[in-house]
């Protein structure tokens, strides 16, 4: 039978409720011993254990066996045998394992709790990350193991003595002394973690940064890095969250020397000012309008590269509104680009001013008596380009009908017919030979209709490990020859790279400036082998 009793207490001590199997009291030691799933509330704490000792003139309980005790604020801790006082608040724990609320673990030899809000363990560990399902014990993704360990929870801050840094169990880092915010707190200035190594062009380097909590919806980072071969880099990044929107700024400055190139010669320049912006906001109008702007801005086309920001060989800058409603999406950017290529005479990349696209689809199998589904595109583009060299702007409508259709057998065909047509407007063009009878200024038009079938028969046959595919395909394309026209200038459509991904497309080109005109035909066959966990 399961016996309950409540244990008063002086008024200085919080009472006692217990409930056990078993229960005896011994009035000359003033003790209450308990046995078999045994329970014991006091103060907001619950302890549960198999055996329980509890000494009521000095308020001391002693459990042995599976004991769990559960904090108000949700955290859990298991151990082997404790010792409490002090309304559950001190304690001497063995073998503890403990789950905060926020879902981080300390595993810990030995434990002290005092005052119900410091524990210090000895031959600890401590990781945020979930334990693997399938191998609780597997070592974590990572974690910090350290002679001691002291989490304060009035601090909210845990700290180590003689820490390692451990990943998947393999030790990679060590410290004398360590310490960060525990779980429960978001936002908390200090210095961050520092990070070290070597680059070719850097030599060693050494990264430090602080981390200032402006607000709860704001902050900033400042940092330095340090290097052998180059003077110190300068860093900071401020972050900012409203309700509805969102901005980023980062960015860095040196004063550094870095090797320009002339005539095919390496020229080494003397030091100057050097450094970055990025700027990243958006804003979430409403439910279907949302404006954005991105900054990306260097000063040399070294720069990037030299101190490892980006690989990127040109640098984009957008302002832009964008809108979202159903099937369809409408947007108009601003771009300018900067060319951080090495190269001896810089291209003069255009600035976009505007960009406008709008696409229209309508809903499937709405079109009468052929079913499918009707579409429309349309675009605007204003390029534009200093030094007098040429400006493009280009107006394009389109619309088609496209459907899918799935036969008995299992042959799949997509049918598409389509017709587009531009206008394009084009100054200050580069003619190339005196001879060429081709203006400094024009405006041209072009009507391109086309109609593209493609049908394919998949088959596929499951392994144990993977399936097998083979899908055997052919696409039939009508569409008028146009003659060459010189007029229409070839903005976007020059890096054409034909692949097995559209190679069956009624138009490989990248672009609107350039149609895949005439008809023909393209057949072939898809086949691969695909596991089921995601190799193929």
């Amino acid at each position: 039978n399961a016996f309950e009793t409540s244990v008063a207490q002086s008024s200085e001590r919080a009472p006692v409720d217990i409930q056990a199997d078993q229960m005896s009291r011994d009035e000359p030691s003033n003790t209450v011993s308990a046995s078999g799933d045994v329970m014991i509330v006091q103060a907001g704490r619950i302890l549960r254990a198999d055996d329980v000792l509890y000494d009521l003139g000095i308020d001391r309980v002693q459990a042995d066996g599976n004991v769990v005790l559960n904090e108000e604020n949700g955290d859990i801790h298991l151990a082997d045998y404790a010792a409490y006082s002090n309304a559950l608040r001190d304690g001497d724990v063995e073998r503890l394992r403990s789950v905060l609320n926020d879902g981080s673990r300390f595993t810990a030899e030995r434990g002290r709790l005092e005052g119900g809000t410091k524990t210090t363990m000895e031959d600890a560990s401590y990781t945020p990350c979930e334990p693997c399902k399938e191998n609780p014990d597997r070592a974590p993704v990572w974690r910090i193991v350290a002679s001691e360990v002291e989490h304060d929870q009035e601090a909210h801050r845990v700290s180590y003595r003689h820490a390692r840094f451990e990943a998947l169990g393999v030790p990679i880092a060590y410290t004398p002394y360590f310490s960060h915010p525990d779980g429960t707190i978001k936002q908390k200035s200090g210095l961050l973690s520092p990070s070290f190594g070597y680059k070719s062009e850097l030599g060693a380097f050494v990264e430090n940064s602080y981390y200032w909590a402006i607000a709860p919806d704001q902050d900033a980072t400042f940092g330095l890095m340090a290097m052998t071969k180059q003077a110190p880099l300068g860093l900071a990044e401020y972050r900012k969250r409203w309700k509805n929107a969102g901005l980023k700024m980062n960015g860095g400055v040196t004063y550094s020397d870095r090797t320009d190139r002339s005539a095919g010669q390496d020229v080494p320049e003397e030091d100057e000012l050097r450094g970055h912006v990025f700027v990243k906001a958006v804003w979430d109008i409403d439910e279907k309008w949302r404006s954005g702007m991105n900054v990306n801005w260097t000063s040399d086309d070294q720069y990037m590269r030299q101190y490892d920001f980006t690989n990127e060989d040109v640098l984009k800058n957008e302002l832009y509104a964008e809108r979202f409603s159903g099937r369809d999406y409408a947007v108009v950017r601003l771009l300018s680009f900067q060319d951080i290529r090495i190269r001896e005479t810089p291209l003069d990349q255009p600035g976009i001013l505007p960009e406008m696209l709008a696409s229209f689809q309508g809903e499937p199998g709405a079109v009468p008596w052929v079913k499918g589904q009707w579409y429309v595109d349309a675009s605007a583009l204003g390029l534009r380009r200093e030094r007098g060299e040429q400006d493009v702007q280009r107006l394009s409508v389109g619309g088609g009908w496209k459907r899918r259709l799935v036969s008995d057998y299992g042959l799949l065909t997509r049918v598409d017919a389509n017709v587009r047509g531009d206008v394009y407007h084009t100054t200050d063009r580069v003619v190339t030979t005196s001879a060429s009878e081709l203006s400094r200024s024009s405006t041209d038009t072009r009507v391109f209709p086309q109609f593209h079938v493609q049908s394919s028969y998949p088959m596929a046959r499951p392994f144990e490990r993977f399936q097998a595919r083979v899908e055997p395909l052919i696409a039939i394309t009508f569409a008028p020859n146009l003659t060459e026209d010189e007029s229409i200038p070839n903005e976007d459509s020059n890096d054409v790279q034909i692949d097995a991904s559209n190679i069956f497309e009624p138009n490989r080109f990248p672009g609107l400036d350039r149609v895949e005109d005439r008809s023909r035909i393209t057949y072939g066959l898809r086949s691969g082998l695909f596991g089921y966990e995601g190799s193929f």
